[in-house]
Parts: C-alpha cells; structure tokens; sequence
C-alpha cells in the first residue's frame, strides 16, 4: 500500500491530531503520532506523513467542517467558521 494520509493537530492545546484520509482522531500526551510510533493510521491503515505547517485556524486545508464544498475552519464548528457553514 503506497498511498500515504495527511495527520494534521487540529486541537494544539490538547495534541489532538487527525487523519485527512478516514477522520480517525486521536489525541496524545506528548508529540504526534509519528513521535509516538505511529508509522499507519489505525482507522484506514494508510502510511502516516504528519503535515509539516502549523495549522491556521481559517486553513482551507484544514477544516473539519462538513458542510462547506471547500475545506476552511481546521476543526472548529460551522458556527465558529468565518464562513460559517456557507460554501
């Protein structure tokens, strides 16, 4: 399996991270996933490849938001979104 997923820290004050391929989340003590041993993600089994940018907060590469035809909120609600849920 050479396809490899994006882990990016969508929460930076609890070390949440999250796979872009299958939304898998989880969240460590210390470090990311790799720091951790993590070499696959657990949920979809793809190699890991940790984003290497700090998130932005308006990062349409970023967001966790369901209902925008663009990603744009880097896991806040739509409500927190400045874009606020529109596409």
């Amino acid at each position: 399996m050479d396809e490899k997923v994006i882990y990016s820290c969508v929460d930076q004050e609890h070390n949440t991270w999250n796979c872009r391929g299958c939304g898998y989340i989880e969240t460590f003590e210390a470090d990311g996933p790799v720091e951790n041993g993590w070499n696959f993600c657990p949920g979809c089994g793809h190699e890991i490849e940790v984003e290497a940018v700090s998130p932005c907060p308006f990062d349409n590469g970023n967001c966790m938001c369901q209902f925008c035809e663009a990603q744009c909120n880097n896991g806040l609600n739509c409500s927190d979104c400045r874009h606020e849920g529109k596409p």
